[in-house]
């Protein structure tokens, strides 16, 4: 009995009118666009805190390695305001040279240690040290460089983030 009485109230029934239909589709496709802008909103977002976070530190690894090894230096000897020596027992080798230099050769830039790349270096990178600049803060008795500042600078080419870190080093192993 119920199938009957179901089947006569559809019977009645008409279907959706064009209207309706155009209805339909118009808030579906301003639901859509409202979840894309959204979605495009947050996607952005993420993506600078990613950049932010991997230029913070491509740069805390660069001024650690400097302080690191400016700490346990024999000597210090500023070259210019992007290189400096230091000379160093901390390693295998007695008296080892080891100097930092901006690479400006090359895009993006590079910090090399001893030849070595520290930062950059890799075609596939957008993060790069875009400057560096080395200063003596303090002397010793015998008017060698003991303290040290350093100032980079590293920078997303493809975001425009930056990050500058301002530091100083000073020698353990040269007397005040």
């Amino acid at each position: 009995m119920d199938l009957l009485r179901l089947i006569k109230c559809l019977k009645g029934q008409k279907g959706t009118t064009l209207v309706e239909l155009i209805a339909a589709i118009m808030l579906t496709a301003m639901l859509l666009s409202a979840i894309a802008g959204v979605l495009s909103t947050s996607m952005a977002a993420w993506r600078n805190g990613t950049s932010r976070t991997d230029v913070q530190q491509t740069a805390r690894y660069a001024v650690d390695s400097i302080v690191r090894d400016v700490k346990f230096a024999k000597s210090i000897n500023v070259l210019s305001f992007k290189q400096i020596e230091i000379v160093t027992d901390k390693y295998a080798t007695p008296n080892q040279k080891i100097t930092y230099k901006l690479d400006t050769a090359y895009s993006p830039y590079i910090l090399r240690r001893s030849s070595q790349p520290v930062t950059g270096g890799s075609t596939n990178t957008t993060i790069h040290i875009s400057n560096l600049e080395i200063s003596v803060l303090a002397l010793s008795k015998n008017l060698l460089p003991k303290t040290i500042g350093i100032k980079l600078v590293a920078e997303d080419l493809q975001t425009g983030q930056q990050i500058t870190i301002e530091t100083a080093a000073s020698s353990i192993f040269i007397d005040p």
